[in-house]
């Protein structure tokens, strides 16, 4: 990334929410998929870090659905670091070589998937605290960016 982009990113207020709260989940993410052994990936602790940031961002006059869409999709990046393993067990297995590299091509689709599914879950999860927020009396207030 260029330093100018960096910056602008930097200067967002969305990216700047959708950012802490994707970080934010990456621990609770980590916990829930480490002790679950049937191998089902789970985004609630992404959905509570996109509510949470939907609902702030929505207080603070910003469009909470794209916070949690951002939020999903920065908080989904721990199932990026399991790719390595699962490709080296796959390579591993004694199977025929059309098998292996139908697997290694399903795998290239599935990630992809993911990231969408847990974007998508996170838009939702925003817009729901986004919603929140308003039923509760939150006036939407504009940001101002300073130059």
């Amino acid at each position: 990334m260029s330093p100018s982009t960096i910056q602008r990113l930097q200067s967002s207020p969305t990216w700047r929410y959708a950012f802490l709260a994707g970080v934010a989940s990456f621990p609770l993410t980590l916990a829930l998929n480490w002790q679950d052994p049937s191998g089902v990936w789970d985004v609630s602790g992404v959905a509570l870090a996109a509510l949470a940031a939907g609902y702030l961002a929505k207080r603070h006059g910003l469009e909470s659905t794209s916070v949690g869409f951002r939020t999903g999709a920065i908080g989904s990046l721990p199932v990026l670091w399991s790719v390595p393993n699962v490709i080296t067990s796959v390579l591993g297995l004694a199977q025929p070589t059309w098998f292996t590299v139908l697997s290694v091509v399903m795998l290239a689709v599935f990630v992809p998937l993911m990231v969408g599914f847990a974007a998508v879950i996170g838009a939702l999860s925003g817009r729901l605290g986004g919603w929140l927020a308003a039923k509760s009396g939150h006036p939407r207030q504009p940001v101002t960016v300073s130059p």
